[in-house]
């Protein structure tokens, strides 16, 4: 995985496929950035996305972005 100023990006290396993934879509954003600013990976084995102005949670399994937000 890898992000910059256009999303999310996964890299496949056995199929060489190359996927993007825009934080702009993400369930429950309204932020118009689409910038990775760092990715995470926590103890649960969850993928966090910083972005200029929101965290983010990757799904590895649905590969769905959502915004991390308290309840």
């Amino acid at each position: 995985m890898d992000g910059g100023e256009n999303g999310l990006i996964k890299f496949d290396p056995g199929t060489s496929e190359v996927n993007r993934f825009d934080l702009r879509s993400a369930r429950f954003n309204n932020s118009p950035d689409n910038e990775v600013t760092c990715i995470a990976e926590d103890l649960s084995g969850r993928l966090l996305v910083g972005g200029k102005s929101r965290l983010y949670f990757f799904n590895r399994k649905t590969e769905n972005i959502e915004v991390l937000r308290k309840s």
